[in-house]
């Protein structure tokens, strides 16, 4: 190229750069023809101080621990909470969204009748259990009311343990299998790596019932009849305590599962 051809080159490239780049002290996004626009912005992509928890956390181990009528499932839970665990009760949380004045027991009286309330407000709870261990459709009614708000509160708890770090989080689910069979209530809702069974012969169960609960074998027969069998749970269940014999034989099983879901995770 000649040096005149360099010397327009250079001018054309020259008159580019001066069209195109800002002028000093001006927005870079500014034209010449308009106002200066507003600077894109990429999104926040900043984690919130729990999901950051969450992350750097150890990955907790959660569980679903389950029984029947007298099978000591809340005394299994005890011995894992000992160990280290961080239980979840649904009956727990059952029993604060159902105090006087909640929308539950508003929702129970309009399906079961006032009579299932006490004079002070509270919910009778014999009364309630009069009803639906008689009644299958009542027992699905009352699941409807009850299951979603303690579903939802269960597993904000979940995820605040997951968050703290907790190594074993249980999961104390009264109907868990026949949740699991039904494919209905928190057995379905909730998330949960495996399942354990409180099991004890159902000989066991009855004696037991009888004695906590001073009533007569007919009357515990028709809440066992009222729930899956046991030993259809057992083929169901992951884990199998049982809680048949001494309080030390099923202690030793408990501390044996522990070790085996926190070091193997399953």
């Amino acid at each position: 190229m000649t040096a005149k051809g360099q010397r327009a080159k250079s001018a054309f490239y020259t008159r580019v750069y001066a069209t195109f780049s800002p002028k000093p002290g001006s927005d870079r996004s500014e034209s010449q023809s308009g106002p200066a626009r507003r600077r894109h912005r990429p999104p926040d992509t900043r984690l919130s101080e729990a999901s950051r928890a969450a992350i750097l956390s150890p990955m907790s181990v959660v569980v679903a621990l389950s029984g029947g009528i007298g099978s000591g499932k809340s005394s299994v839970l005890k011995m894992f909470t000992e160990l280290g665990a961080t239980a979840i009760d649904a009956d727990a949380i059952v029993h604060q969204l159902q105090a006087a004045g909640t929308p539950m027991l508003a929702a129970m009286a309009e399906a079961f009748g006032d009579q299932i309330i006490n004079p002070d407000g509270s919910l009778d709870r014999e009364a309630v259990s009069a009803i639906v261990f008689r009644d299958a459709d009542a027992r699905s009614r009352l699941g409807l009311i009850v299951h979603p708000p303690v579903v939802a509160e269960m597993m904000r708890q979940v995820e605040a343990a997951r968050a703290n770090g907790d190594p074993l989080v249980v999961l104390d689910i009264p109907l868990l299998f026949e949740g699991a069979k039904n494919k209905s209530g928190a057995a379905v809702a909730t998330k949960y790596d495996a399942t354990i069974l409180a099991w004890v012969p159902v000989e066991i169960q009855i004696e037991r019932t009888i004695a906590r609960d001073g009533c007569d074998r007919g009357e515990v027969e028709r809440r066992i009849d009222a729930q899956l069998p046991i030993d259809e749970k057992r083929d169901m269940a992951d884990h199998v305590i049982d809680n048949s014999g001494s309080r030390g034989a099923t202690a030793a099983q408990v501390a044996a599962l522990y070790r085996k879901l926190t070091e193997d995770g399953s």
